[in-house]
Formats: structure tokens, sequence, C-alpha cells
């Protein structure tokens, strides 16, 4: 059965339960102070999913199941910057939205989409957050005479 997914106007084949990009990764850019960062996924053709996971690394970014959004796993980064359609799983329409990303929530981005326990759709999406770094230096002093650091 050919199963393809959509992400981001980039068509993805289904291959032995993975999605895999035919041109390479989705990629999306958003610049420090946007209001948001949007992952564009609609599933088709339709098929039956429980839960949606969305995962940066090791850090879960959410997960929707047929309860809502389970979010005693969420890392702490993501809290209250999260959101979906509230009918993903009946639409399969599992766009996130990311509110006022950061520098650091560049990345990679898995979309899980699982039925029961079977991961039945796999891809990723690279966040770009692009924005300017202040960095800070100071002066630091050696004492010798008594062995001391002062950071000015």
């Amino acid at each position: 059965m050919d199963v393809s997914c959509s992400v981001h106007d980039l068509v993805l084949n289904f291959c032995s339960s993975v999605f895999r990009p035919a041109l390479g990764q989705s990629v999306v850019e958003v610049k420090v102070g946007d209001k948001s960062a949007s992952f564009p996924a609609v599933i088709r053709p339709r098929q039956m999913i429980t839960s949606v996971h969305w995962e940066r690394g090791t850090k879960e970014v959410l997960v929707r199941d047929i309860n809502g959004d389970d979010l005693r796993r969420q890392s702490p980064l993501f809290k209250e910057r999260t959101q979906m359609d509230p009918d993903a799983l009946r639409s399969l329409d599992m766009s996130l939205v990311l509110a006022y990303p950061t520098l650091t929530d560049s990345g990679t981005y898995t979309c899980l989409a699982v039925k029961g326990i079977i991961v039945k759709v796999r891809f990723s999406v690279e966040l770009r957050v692009k924005g300017q770094c202040v960095c800070l230096s100071r002066e630091i002093r050696s004492s010798r005479s008594h062995g001391v650091l002062s950071v000015m």
C-alpha cells in the first residue's frame, strides 16, 4: 500500500512504516521575535491514528491522544507554547505551532503518528531560528599578590 504525507508542500512516500522525504528534510525558518513557527503536516490518504508525538531529540514537545493533549512529560522548554488542531486525530492535520521561537528552539523536530503502539508515520522537520546573539564579555584581572581573580 502506498501512503503519502505532505509536509510544507513536500510529498513524502511511505516505506517500511517510515516517511522519507524525496528531496531531503523539510526546513522551517523563522526569526527571533516572530510570534510562532509552524510545522505543517497533513497525512494522506486517511488512516486510523490514535496518538501523535512531536519530539525534539529526547525532549517531548507535545503528545496528543484521544483524550486531548498529554502534558505530563512535556519538556518545560515548550510549556504553554505548543498548539495543534483540536480535531487533529480525525482530520489527520498533525501541524504543530510553536509560539515565540527562540534560538534554543532550533533543531530537528520529529512527528510520530501512532496507531496503538505501532508507529504508522514518522517524519522530521528542521527548525532554524535566526536572530542576533548578544555576547557579553567581561574583563578578568588577576591579582598576583593576593592570588585572587576579579571579574569587572
